[in-house]
């Protein structure tokens, strides 16, 4: 449990960086764009996750298997195939796709933003900046295969640093095309790193494309690996931009602009958690391959981790919401925070169930894992369909609340019914105190809005929830260590 809590901690601050710039970015655009552009900007960031997603056909994780195991062999010629099969499939598929959107730009402007197509330039610059983004995986997929960190975040940090430039700087001159021509070059930016620090690694001769290398069995053992993640990631997309599309054609974009701002605070806190998902808990969980006892254990230490972390994070959130949405973007998307109320209950939920469900992408229950994920997009949509145009924005956000707590129910059930996994008492009580502390902090959100009123309700719950949590031994485990570690550091 130690070993998981560090490893939390230690992926938030090496994403530090990363979520500073875009909490600038947020900023920036709320102050030259306005709720409405803000509005925009989110749905073409979604319609951009969307296409990339497509065009890469889930091919990467296919492709650093393949690619770690040809270098373990030494085999050159193998990765050579990989890299041509994998580059000329991802290419080609991305060409066909910003062709496609070229072509019926007018009516997936229309279909997005209910327009008559009158954005179909911005579709334009998102369609053709996907070639890129999809090519640089290619590259990044080489060298996480060969554990190049350090060259994957000195890229990410670079291209970072270069796209917050040309973004403030285009944001500025030329309004929300501009923002919108910003994504492109960020990603055509990293991918000229990318495929330097490629070649720099590998040698140009292993990375020199030989079109008589291509090999069909390449690309299909890549898109059987990755057809799952494809799909899960794909119908998420579908489902905002579906939402969005409604709130846009019911009350207009300045709506969408505070639903979708409400909507991305959850990844300035969840970047760590879905960092050390990937990187701690994911492969421990897939160590306990035939163990169900032992995966129910890990289940539960993961579980409990999460929840001492993320509960007070989401109660401190929902508290200071009018104050952090003044502060991230401006006056204009204050109103926004009375929708974290019901959304941050969500993502806690969203994060319990996640946490669970990995168990059954670890078990390689593949249909099990993605019908969840499918039950989950189908109840959101009908939700928000029935509550939208009865309460509004918050209708849509009760729809995630409600559709989340639904996701957690099957979730459970689904596990329970696959290696009879009951949640511990320790977790159990984990997640009862988180409930209630996030629960109280909602509940004090909603009915006072003076500052000097919530200080003090935030302190009085914090200490309850404290001090029930102080009676559980590995709590008290980790705050020790904590302590310990914050007196050894020099002053």
């Amino acid at each position: 449990m130690k070993a998981f809590a560090r490893a939390i901690a230690a992926f938030g601050v090496g994403s530090a960086a990363g979520t500073l710039l875009q909490v600038l970015k947020g900023k920036l655009a709320a102050l030259v764009l306005g709720t409405a552009g803000v509005g925009v900007l989110n749905q073409l960031g979604t319609t951009w996750s969307l296409f990339s997603s497509v065009a890469g056909l889930g091919m990467g994780s296919g492709m650093v298997k393949r690619v770690a195991a040809a270098r373990e062999a030494g085999d050159e010629a193998a990765i050579l195939r990989q890299v041509t099969s994998s580059l000329a499939v991802a290419a080609a598929v991305s060409l066909v796709l910003a062709l496609a959107a070229t072509a019926f730009a007018a009516a997936l402007s229309d279909g997005l933003f209910h327009d008559g197509g009158e954005r179909r330039v911005l579709v334009l610059l998102v369609a053709w900046g996907i070639p890129f983004a999809v090519c640089a995986q290619v590259y990044r997929c080489l060298l996480s295969a060969a554990r190049q960190a350090r060259a994957l975040v000195r890229a990410q940090v670079t291209s970072d640093l270069i796209g917050f430039a040309a973004f403030a700087l285009l944001v500025w001159r030329y309004g929300l095309p501009g923002a919108v021509l910003s994504l492109s070059l960020l990603h055509a930016v990293k991918f000229a790193l990318l495929f330097g620090a490629a070649r720099r690694h590998y040698g140009a001769n292993t990375l020199a494309l030989a079109p008589a290398r291509f090999d069909w069995r390449e690309v299909r053992h890549n898109l059987g690996f990755g057809l799952s993640g494809l799909l899960l990631v794909t119908t998420g997309s579908l489902v905002v931009l579906i939402v969005s599309r409604w709130i846009i054609a019911a009350q207009g974009l300045d709506a969408a602009g505070l639903y979708s701002t409400a909507w991305k605070v959850a990844a300035v806190y969840l970047g760590a958690i879905y960092a050390s998902a990937g990187s701690y808990y994911f492969p421990t969980l897939a160590a306990c391959d035939g163990d169900d006892r032992r995966l129910g254990n890990c289940i539960d230490e993961s579980l409990t981790v999460y929840l001492y972390f993320i509960a007070p994070v989401i109660a401190a959130i929902v508290l200071a919401g009018e104050w952090l949405m003044h502060l991230l973007f401006s006056a204009a998307f204050v109103p926004a925070a009375a929708l974290l109320v019901l959304l941050l209950p969500g993502d806690l939920l969203r994060i319990v169930s996640e946490t669970l469900g990995l168990s059954l992408l670890a078990r390689r229950r593949l249909g099990a894992y993605c019908g969840v994920y499918f039950a989950w997009a189908a109840s959101y949509l009908a939700l928000a369909a029935l509550l939208l145009p009865r309460l509004q924005l918050a209708g849509a956000a009760l729809a995630y609340l409600l559709s989340q707590a639904l996701q957690f129910v099957v979730t459970l059930y689904v596990v329970r019914r696959a290696f009879g996994y009951r949640i511990g008492r320790t977790a159990a009580f984990a997640l009862l105190r988180g409930a209630l502390l996030v629960a109280a902090a909602a509940v004090a959100a909603l009915l006072s809005r003076d500052l000097a009123l919530r200080v003090a309700a935030g302190v009085a719950i914090a200490a309850a929830w404290l001090a029930l949590s102080w009676s559980d031994l590995h709590f008290r485990e980790l705050a020790a260590g904590l302590f310990r570690r914050l007196r050894m550091r020099p002053s």
